[in-house]
């Protein structure tokens, strides 16, 4: 994802804001460079997360990083319609105008200038292909509308970043429903796993909760706070 918003960033350097917007659309760019920031941020939080929920269940994990789980789903992921915010939504711009500066392999021409071959990216697959199951492409034969797509290598190359992001989605969605969905639970969890360890930022209620379930604090603390 990075790569890709850094090409597009590069092409419209190298081309020009009006051949930007008479190629893609005149709004493009300016919802890419309005979200681009978020997306990459929050996938970079997203990966945090995972090796967090990922070690040994004695380790305490922050509170806050479940939340990212349901948010790949409902607002990072997005989908390929044009009207969607997610990263998702720039593949439709990516396969419309790169898909037909690719050869049979699903590589861009030898014959490409430089800027064609940076299009051409756009609209290519995974780097590495085998990051993707083979289920989720080949559910997306079967949902396919074109009745040219009957196998998985009649799909186009961006079919595996689409189907990346579903699977993605699927294990965010699975963690999601095994962690506490009440942020206090978590936070309480947080600082009481690896034995008691306090967070500042979580504040007094939270932090002396332990406290007053094992009834070392007096009565009269645990109701004022």
């Amino acid at each position: 994802t990075r790569d890709r918003v850094e090409t597009l960033a590069d092409l419209r350097e190298r081309k020009g804001e009006a051949w930007f917007q008479d190629t893609f659309s005149d709004n493009f760019w300016n919802a890419v460079d309005e979200w681009r920031d978020e997306w990459l941020d929050a996938l970079d939080e997203l990966e945090r997360a995972c090796e967090a929920y990922g070690r040994p269940s004695d380790e305490p994990v922050e509170a806050h990083l479940a939340d990212l789980f349901d948010y790949f789903n409902w607002r990072l992921k997005g989908s390929d319609h044009y009207s969607s915010t997610g990263i998702l939504f720039m593949t439709y711009y990516f396969d419309r105008e790169g898909a037909a500066l690719l050869d049979e392999d699903g590589n861009p021409h030898d014959n490409l200038t430089e800027d064609e071959r940076l299009l051409a990216s756009l609209a290519t697959g995974l780097d590495d292909p085998g990051l993707v199951d083979r289920e989720y492409l080949e559910a997306m034969v079967e949902d396919a509308d074109d009745e040219a797509i009957e196998r998985v290598a009649d799909l186009p190359p961006l079919a595996e970043f689409k189907a990346l992001a579903e699977e993605i989605d699927d294990r965010c969605q699975a963690v999601d429903r095994q962690v506490p969905s009440d942020w206090a639970d978590r936070a309480r969890s947080e600082i009481t796993t690896a034995g008691y360890r306090p967070n500042r930022k979580h504040g007094v209620e939270i932090n002396i909760t332990p406290f007053a379930d094992a009834e070392i604090v007096p009565k009269t603390v645990d109701e004022q706070v």
